[in-house]
C-alpha cells in the first residue's frame, strides 16, 4: 500500500504543479493584455486632452506603431508625394484614431465616455491583443459613437499598434493596401 501512495501523491504533486504552472502563465498573459489596453487608453486620454490651439507647434499624440505597420504607412506616403493635389495617405481623408472628419471642438476622454476594454470576441496571445475603443464625437449626439478595434502587437518589448479596425469592419491596412494597388496601377 506504501508505493501505491508514494506514487499517488508524486502523480498529484506533478499535477498540482502542472496546474499552477498554467495559472500562472494565465495570469502573466492577462496582465500582459492589459497592458495593451492602458497602452491604448493612455493614448486615447492624451489625444483627447491635445489642443494644438494651446501649443500649435507642437505634434499631435500618436500611438507607437508595430514595424510593419509603420513600414506600409511610409510606402503609402511616397507613393502618395506623385499625387500631391489628390487626397492620398493614411490619415489624410479624415482622422484615423477618431474615424471621423469632424467631431466638438472640446472633445475630452471624459466627455466622449471613452470606454477601452479588451475585445472578447478576438482572440488574445502573448504577444497580440485586440483592444476595443468606444467613444462619442459630439457628446450631446449619441448617434456620433465610433467603435474602432485595436490590433496589438507586443514587439521590441513594448505594445504597438498593428493595425486598426474600423466600424465597417475595414482596416487601416487594408485601406492603405487598396490605396498603394490602385496607385500603382494608375502609374502603370
Amino acid at each position: 500500500m506504501k508505493p501505491f501512495s508514494r506514487k499517488l501523491k508524486a502523480t498529484c504533486g506533478i499535477g498540482v504543479l502542472l496546474i499552477a504552472s498554467c495559472l500562472g502563465a494565465n495570469s502573466s498573459m492577462a496582465q500582459d493584455q492589459q497592458d495593451a489596453l492602458q497602452t491604448i487608453e493612455r493614448f486615447y486620454i492624451n489625444y483627447f486632452n491635445f489642443d494644438i490651439r494651446l501649443s500649435p507647434n507642437a505634434t499631435a499624440p500618436s500611438p507607437v506603431l508595430s514595424i510593419a505597420f509603420a513600414k506600409e504607412i511610409q510606402k503609402n506616403a511616397l507613393l502618395c508625394k506623385k499625387y500631391s493635389d489628390w487626397i492620398c495617405g493614411f490619415g489624410s481623408g479624415g482622422d484615423p484614431y477618431l474615424n471621423a472628419q469632424d467631431h466638438d471642438e472640446h472633445l475630452t476622454a471624459r466627455n466622449a465616455k471613452l470606454q477601452v476594454r479588451l475585445s472578447p470576441q478576438r482572440r488574445q496571445t502573448q504577444d497580440k491583443a485586440t483592444v476595443r475603443v468606444q467613444f462619442y464625437l459630439f457628446p450631446n449626439d449619441q448617434t456620433s459613437l465610433r467603435v474602432l478595434h485595436y490590433r496589438m502587437k507586443y514587439e521590441d518589448g513594448q505594445w504597438r499598434v498593428d493595425d486598426i479596425v474600423y466600424d465597417d469592419q475595414r482596416s487601416a491596412r487594408q485601406r492603405i493596401r487598396a490605396e498603394i494597388k490602385s496607385l500603382l496601377q494608375t502609374t502603370k
